[in-house]
């Protein structure tokens, strides 16, 4: 077997993701009462556990000058945050997959073996997805068991749920959204978000399966994060998206615990540029994770020496 490694940065080749929702697949108020902001931060009891993943297309190849293939690179970790304390809450996985046609794993020496995941699609695209579903999987695998040995702890992963097909929710989940390019309320139900002051949420809204292509419909609310200054910034700078797997009354309880924990939590500009919805203890995650995906220059130096022999 050869690989030949195209020439173009993966960065160019990327695209991302957004949120558009297909025409009419527009969310629906679940939550009793007025369609009003609401402010009614409450504690969560229990531990939290806070879930994020980083990734890396190390490059788009050529197999034996016929088929696509992506060498892709992604690190898994979580902390665990209980009673003010903020610690690791699992050891890091760190992962790397050859996703193409072929079954023969590509090993380019030492801390650099790519995991062969043969995959039948002829797009680039495709092979791309399959890898960032075998990431998103491990997201999921790792809140499910961190969620089962911590009984109590409230489990949220930076970034939209992962919903496997046919499978059961388990312990409850935030996901939480810093990105979005379209709301899933139509006009009149949106115009609540330039009315939200930082600490405030809007109702619980059920959002339709139709509207991401989940196996089922699910629960979301917008909140305001706090921004310190304020001025100079716009008001969507702090806005963000939760959502969750959990039943309506347990969202309820819910949508006002991540008004306490996720205000807490606010990254601040002098600190992060994506402050404040890049909460602090991810954005610490985060940073460890891309160092274990190790230095781009040297992988990609080390791609291409295995190509030209």
């Amino acid at each position: 077997m050869r690989i030949k490694v195209e020439a173009w940065d993966p960065d160019y080749r990327v695209g991302s993701g957004s949120e558009d929702a297909p025409a009419g697949a527009l969310a629906e108020p679940a939550e009793p009462g007025a369609w009003a902001p609401r402010g009614d931060p409450r504690p969560h009891p229990g531990p939290w556990i806070l879930i994020d993943g980083v990734e890396r297309v190390d490059a788009f190849v050529w197999v034996d000058d016929r088929h696509p293939g992506v060498l892709f690179s992604y690190a898994v970790g979580a902390v665990l945050l209980d009673g003010g304390r903020l610690a690791f809450a699992d050891e890091i996985r760190l992962e790397r997959l050859f996703v193409s046609p072929s079954p023969v794993d590509l090993d380019l020496g030492p801390s650099l073996r790519y995991r062969a995941r043969p995959h039948p699609a002829t797009r680039r695209e495709d092979l791309l997805a399959a890898a960032r579903e075998v990431r998103r999987q491990a997201e999921w695998a790792l809140g499910a068991r961190l969620g089962r040995e911590h009984p109590g702890a409230l489990v949220v992963h930076d970034g939209t749920l992962y919903f496997p097909p046919g499978g059961e929710a388990g312990v409850p989940r935030l996901g939480y959204v810093k990105s979005f390019y379209r709301s899933y309320l139509d006009p009149d139900l949106a115009s609540i978000l330039d009315r939200l002051a930082p600490g405030q949420r809007t109702p619980v809204f059920r959002v339709p399966a139709a509207a991401r292509r989940t196996p089922r419909d699910f629960l979301s609310w917008y909140l305001r994060l706090p921004l310190t200054p304020s001025a100079p910034y716009a008001a969507a700078s702090g806005l963000v998206r939760v959502e969750t797997d959990a039943g309506l009354k347990s969202a309820w309880l819910l949508a006002d615990q991540s008004l306490d924990l996720f205000a807490r939590l606010a990254s601040e500009p002098y600190r992060d540029p994506r402050a404040p919805a890049n909460l602090v203890p991810v954005g610490g995650l985060e940073r460890e994770l891309r160092r274990r995906l190790g230095q781009r220059e040297l992988v990609r130096r080390r791609i291409l020496a295995l190509a030209a022999g």
